[in-house]
């Protein structure tokens, strides 16, 4: 997903820098090829090798522990109260639910303020 904003961002600024390419002055055509090459090796860099060194020695494709998933987690069954009756389910929803007590033994300790 990022590659594609990586390169039109390169390819943008290489284009902004086609003028001093084009011109007559030692100085700007100096200026464009220290560019271009700076735009060149940084677009390489950017969609090629960190992509793949970040692939091979970044973490795994699953990183959190099972369960900690919201599509994981296993709702209890709500009572058969006069809120929570069948015909009434609209009233009561799984979705509106909130467990009073949340998991949070996967949480680290919160720092006390400074």
């Amino acid at each position: 997903d990022l590659g594609g904003s990586v390169l039109n961002g390169g390819l943008t600024t290489f284009m902004a820098l086609i003028p001093l390419g084009l011109s007559d002055s030692y100085v700007f055509k100096v200026f464009f090829r220290m560019f271009a090459l700076i735009i060149g090796f940084g677009l390489f860099h950017g969609v090629l090798v960190q992509p793949v060194l970040l692939s091979l020695i970044g973490p795994s494709s699953n990183p959190l522990p099972k369960g900690l998933y919201e599509h994981d987690h296993q709702y209890p069954e709500l009572p058969d109260t006069e809120v929570n009756k069948p015909e009434e389910a609209d009233t009561v929803t799984r979705a509106s639910y909130q467990d009073p007590l949340p998991d949070c033994r996967h949480m680290a300790p919160v720092p006390p303020p400074v």
